[in-house]
């Protein structure tokens, strides 16, 4: 079903300022029209004889003003493609201004639009110029796609007095005049799709769907994507202060031939988010930082040039990632290509603790690995899972849901050490069939048992539906404080800085070890496997029960090894784990955790001949 939301976005800028007319146009490869919604001997109005100027030919004020904004539009529209026309309602008003700044001008995209025919991305709000363009047809009559509103006040007493705005096409505004042509490229651009609908203050988004431009942002502190985060954690992102960067591959592929300064490590624009949070301006531009200056940074600077593309400037692609395409320029790139999660495959499960909890998520990005299951029992689950781990600290019934997520999602709750030996316990797609579209699953645990589980989409034939996770379990159990999580004691001087102090259990030396020692006269005939001691702190207790060695080899094998024995020492605050080490390991670097409990230790390693 396609939905609207009103949005208005407004844009502060200091320090220059822009202004729109009347009229329609076409050129290039979009047709772009000017609404003049201004009363009459007002601002396009305005009769007061002008001479022409840096080859704007007209000789009122009004007539100037809508012949730089046509200019402008005439940019654009040579930039980009479309097969339907865009609207611009503009009018010139007082907008607020003191002699040492102001707002020069406020646009955005007259409203949203999300789940249309042909949209590249559900749930996701798109400016209705973009939505058009994209969808191929025009989905909002003869309403404008952009509202635009200029400051009429700009130059009069107590409004940046000494300023004027500069009406030529030349650029030539000198050190008192504001460009009209390259204020009007920022603000149509905001139109265009520039912008964020989210609120910077609160981390809302518009009935819980991000925009096509936040699906770019990403903050290099979580490494989370904007629409992968909570409200609150957009909060934190906003004000972030240049770690918000914009992941689109068509900036990042020109950054370097663009800016000698203003980016990361990995030629990711930086985005504006000062703290605090700047209304209006915050999110939906390019960092004050960037070196040269950018059209789309919040303030106007007076070296810009009127190009909206490399090598001058980044704003044509960061349009072009978000959908748009280019009049003879590179294909765009509207769908963004996010790294998968952290817990994208089995054995990289994110370790879940406890009698109950809820841990938040995502499976935008992530995969279906060769040989995994699917994850619902009518083969509806799609091919974008992962995964966590849980061990039961009792055994009881347990429930795990995925209430507070914000897709269509697939649930499956498994044992088993590999893909390839996966015990299904239990599966649901939703908790009331087509109306509640989050998934609940219930079984009865075996206190000890590693479970994997496995959050994926409902497939209807588009690979399988993607988003924000939330997992919530209850064990219906209270567990005791056990204070400190175990701990593998490491090595101080290992060829690893997470190398574990690991012995033969029979022979007493180091790592790395044989996986069969025919030479251990110690060991019986019939199972000559290497014995292993760890040493592990926090780990009370000198029985088994409730303790796991979890090992994956060089090739990625996983296996779960309850001890041979677990002796807790007096004298010292750590316990003694003796281990087999299991058949058909693979020789490399191995790294093991120990669970005890429902509490999971840190990664260490060792090495296998």
């Amino acid at each position: 079903m396609t939905k609207h939301v009103p949005c208005r976005h407004r844009v502060l800028l200091f320090a220059f300022a822009t202004i729109l007319f009347v009229s329609s146009s076409a050129f290039g490869a979009v047709t772009v029209t000017i609404k003049n919604n201004d009363g009459a001997d007002v601002g396009f109005n305005d009769k007061t004889p002008r001479s022409p100027v840096g080859g704007n030919p007209g000789t009122t004020l009004g007539q100037q003003r809508f012949n730089a904004l046509q200019h402008a539009a005439d940019i654009w529209g040579a930039a980009l493609t479309s097969n339907t026309q865009i609207v611009i309602g503009a009018t010139w008003v007082t907008l607020p201004c003191e002699d040492t700044g102001g707002t020069l001008a406020s646009a955005g995209s007259h409203s949203g639009i999300r789940n249309f025919p042909g949209a590249p991305f559900s749930n996701t709000w798109y400016p209705l110029a973009l939505a058009n363009a994209v969808s191929g047809s025009d989905r909002n009559g003869a309403t404008v796609e952009i509202d635009a509103e200029f400051n009429l006040n700009i130059g009069t007493p107590g409004c940046l007095s000494s300023r004027t705005w500069y009406l030529g096409f030349d650029n030539a505004h000198g050190s008192s005049g504001i460009d009209l042509v390259t204020v009007a490229l920022h603000e149509f651009a905001h139109g265009l799709g520039f912008s964020s609908f989210t609120n910077e203050a609160t981390g809302t988004q518009p009935s819980g769907s991000p925009t096509i431009f936040d699906r770019f942002l990403r903050d290099n502190t979580t490494g989370k994507l904007w629409p992968d985060m909570t409200d609150s954690e957009r909060v934190a992102s906003a004000i972030n202060f240049r770690n918000l960067v914009w992941i689109g591959s068509q900036v990042t592929t020109a950054v370097p031939g663009v800016l000698s300064s203003g980016a990361d490590g990995s030629n990711h624009a930086r985005v504006y988010t000062p703290n605090p949070v700047d209304p209006g301006s915050s999110v939906s531009h390019f960092d004050t930082g960037l070196t040269p200056n950018q059209l789309m940074e919040p303030n106007i600077s007076n070296n810009l040039t009127h190009s909206v593309q490399p090598p001058q400037d980044l704003t044509l692609p960061l349009l072009l990632d978000i959908g748009w395409g280019a009049n003879g320029g590179p294909t765009p790139s509207p769908t963004p290509t996010p790294s998968p999660p952290a817990n994208d495959n089995f054995l990289s499960g994110q370790v879940i603790t406890g009698c109950s909890g809820s841990v938040t998520g995502t499976n935008v990005g992530s995969t279906h690995e060769a040989g995994e299951p699917n994850h619902l029992t009518d083969g509806s689950g799609g091919t974008h899972s992962v995964w966590y781990q849980w061990q039961a600290p009792i055994g009881s019934s347990v429930t795990i849901d995925t209430s507070g997520s914000n897709y269509d999602t697939a649930l499956a709750v498994y044992t088993g050490t590999a893909l390839n030996n996966l015990v299904p316990i239990a599966k649901n797609d939703d908790v009331n069939p087509g109306v509640v579209q989050t998934s609940i699953v219930t079984f009865n645990a075996l206190a000890g048992t590693i479970y994997k589980i496995a959050v994926d989409g409902f497939d209807g034939g588009d690979g399988g539906d993607s988003g924000s996770i939330k997992l919530n379990w209850s064990n219906g159990c209270t567990l005791p404080v056990l204070g400190q999580p175990p701990q593998i004691l490491l090595e101080q001087s290992g060829p690893a800085g997470d190398q574990a102090a690991i012995f033969d259990s029979i022979l007493h030396v180091r790592d790395p070890f044989l996986l069969v020692n025919t030479a251990d006269l110690f060991l019986p005939v019939s199972d000559q496997n290497t014995r292993v001691v760890i040493f592990v702190a926090n780990l009370p207790g000198s029985s088994t029960s409730g303790k796991v060695v979890n090992l994956i080899d060089g090739s990625n094998n996983s296996y779960e090894i309850t001890p041979i024995d677990v002796h807790e020492y007096t004298e010292f605050p750590f316990s003694q784990v003796t281990f087999r080490l299991p058949n058909g390991l693979s020789s490399g670097t191995c790294r093991i955790r120990m669970f005890s409990n429902s509490f999971v230790s840190n990664t260490a390693t060792f090495r296998i001949l």
